[in-house]
């Protein structure tokens, strides 16, 4: 493949999964050589990748009509001359399209979220009236969301989340060789043979943490929790935390080591109540760590119910707490279905995905060249 040039736009201030990806597309398209630049707010984020080298200009736009910042960017698109503006979330979206307008280059929108399509008209302006060559849809209800929006279907690529299965693995091993996840299963009060199950998600509501703490409570076997996250809920959390039926020992962790808290865990509950994919649960799958998830937006297509985890209905403490009770007490069967998950998460490495990925960007700069001249 001919080398191309990608400015990527990401507007997060913090690292969650969207960061997550960036982080990991960009290292899997330098391996491919292509060249690359990001504009990032100062964060996670821009830090780890310029600690790789990588190079990355200040964008932290206040809001979506910051037009300044987007002129501004507009500029260093100009310098850059990128064949490809990659757009990774809402507000490089509305913004960042100038950029690739003011340089030619194939504009591409990755959507992680599913949203009420028709609620509001700001989306449909946006998702049908910006030059937008290809949009990436995270899974199949995302993109069912673009096509009510109004977006064309035939502008639309399925390309899922990433994993780099390799090093989650080496992570995990690491973890319970060093002793950190044992130190991690103890904060929840566990002694030997506990059963441990927790989180790692932001502390928003559509993320359930509560759900999984109800059901904890309620579950026949007692499991102890490990909450991996921070964000707005975490004052409500703790407070639900104290309230019967509760769960017999509860950590919150907010570190930056998620792989520690995987390796602690004896399952890991995605208890959503809106997810575009729920790329956790593709990690927790490379771990080798058993998975219950609920049935809400992509985590059907990654959790396949009784062959790679188990799925219960979202927002939902009863069923959730008959979930855990299974793992529990068929722990033969959870590590068959956990074998399967990781047997099939390779479909979903790094290098697979990043090809995908540079698929989509062949596909819209050929749509870009085909373009009347006074369009392009």
């Amino acid at each position: 493949v001919t080398p191309l040039r990608i400015l990527h736009v990401d507007t997060g201030r913090t690292w969650r999964g969207g960061q997550a990806q960036v982080d990991l597309l960009v290292g899997g398209l330098a391996a491919r050589g292509h060249g690359q630049l990001v504009a990032a707010p100062a964060g996670p984020l821009a830090e780890r990748l310029a600690a790789r080298g990588v190079a990355v200009v200040r964008f932290a736009p206040h809001g979506d009509l910051d037009w300044p910042a987007g002129l501004v960017l507009a500029a260093r698109a100009r310098a850059f001359a990128p064949d490809v503006v990659h757009l990774h979330d809402a507000r490089a979206h509305a913004l960042g399209w100038f950029a690739a307008r003011a340089t030619g280059a194939a504009c591409v929108v990755s959507r992680r979220v599913a949203f009420g399509a028709t609620v509001r008209l700001p989306h449909a302006f946006k998702y049908t009236r910006l030059p937008i060559d290809r949009f990436l849809a995270l899974s199949g209800p995302v993109r069912d969301e673009l096509v009510a929006l109004g977006v064309p279907a035939e502008r639309i690529e399925l390309v899922p989340d990433a994993v780099d299965v390799a090093a989650v693995g080496r992570a995990v091993v690491a973890a319970r060789a060093d002793g950190s996840a044992a130190t991690r299963r103890a904060a929840t009060g566990a002694g030997a043979g506990a059963f441990v199950v927790g989180t790692i998600a932001a502390f928003t509501r559509e993320k359930g943490q509560d759900v999984l703490l109800a059901a904890a409570g309620r579950s026949a076997a007692r499991p102890h929790v490990i909450l991996h996250g921070a964000g707005p809920e975490e004052a409500t959390l703790r407070a639900f935390a104290t309230r019967a039926p509760r769960p017999v020992g509860v950590a919150f962790v907010s570190d930056d080591e998620p792989f520690v808290t995987l390796a602690a865990l004896d399952v890991l509950v995605v208890p959503s109540r809106a997810e575009g994919l729920g790329s956790i649960a593709l990690v927790a799958q490379a771990a080798g760590v058993p998975v219950i998830a609920a049935a809400i937006g992509g985590l059907p297509e990654i959790v396949h119910d009784g062959r790679t985890g188990l799925l219960v209905p979202p927002g939902d403490p009863e069923a959730l707490a008959a979930a855990l009770d299974r793992v529990h007490a068929e722990p033969a069967a959870a590590r068959a279905r956990a074998e399967a998950a990781r047997a099939a998460v390779v479909a979903y490495d790094v290098a697979t995905i990043t090809a995908r990925t540079e698929s989509a960007y062949a596909a819209a700069r050929a749509g870009r060249a085909a373009l009347p001249p006074r369009l392009r």
